[in-house]
């Protein structure tokens, strides 16, 4: 991979995770190359609802901010992935059409 950038893994806004979710297991380390879709982490209610979070680019793994166990609140970043410096996600790219 050439030239990249940060790209921030946020946590989603789940209704039935109430206010955050816990980070329940981390799939990648830190300085991983992943794929576009490989699993990331799953995040957890804490009783019996998870959600995975995937890869949206092909990267690396820079750094994990929210460990196994730890609560991970609405919008909060839950690492950094360095993709392509080209990759536009579709959210932003739709915003920006």
């Amino acid at each position: 991979m050439s030239a990249t950038k940060p790209y921030s893994l946020t946590a989603p806004a789940v209704i039935n995770f109430e206010d955050a979710a816990k980070v329940k297991q981390w799939f990648a380390v830190e300085g991983a190359r992943v794929k576009k879709d490989d699993r990331l982490l799953t995040l957890t209610d804490g009783y019996r609802s998870v959600l995975d979070i995937r890869a949206p680019a092909d990267g690396i793994m820079e750094s994990i901010m929210v460990y196994a166990g730890e609560e991970a609140p609405t919008g909060s970043v839950l690492g950094i992935l360095l993709v392509a410096e080209s990759y536009t996600d579709d959210a932003q790219r739709d915003w920006q059409n």
